[in-house]
């Protein structure tokens, strides 16, 4: 399931009511073509993941959300828990990047996301 926020309240509440549990973030918008070609994906993880929480954030229905947390391009994807961001999808590509060559015996790529591990 997928929640749709429509202002910085709903945003700020559904973060509240998440708690311990991971919220990915969505920022869209209509017009944009790649973020329409994601969120078929996007929300096939919602459905392969109930034990996190999927928001999707419309920039233009609700701009005061997308200002305070500094959007500037679509798609971007944030991650939270307990309140706090905990990587942007910049980050997750640079962590991912960075670690490509860690692999072990079984060419499974170590992450470590360090201390604001999800």
């Amino acid at each position: 399931m997928i929640i749709i926020i429509e202002d910085q309240e709903g945003f700020d509440t559904a973060l509240a009511e998440a708690g311990q549990k991971l919220v990915v973030v969505d920022f869209t918008a209509t017009w944009c073509g790649p973020c329409q070609s994601i969120a078929p994906f996007f929300k096939s993880l919602s459905e392969n993941h109930p034990d996190a929480v999927f928001l999707k954030v419309d920039v233009d229905d609700a701009p005061d959300v997308a200002s305070s947390c500094d959007i500037k391009c679509m798609p971007t994807f944030h991650f939270y828990k307990n309140k706090q961001k905990v990587m942007t999808s910049t980050q997750l590509v640079d962590a991912l990047g960075n670690t490509a060559n860690d692999t072990d015996e079984h060419n499974t790529i170590r992450f470590y996301p360090g201390p604001q591990s999800i």
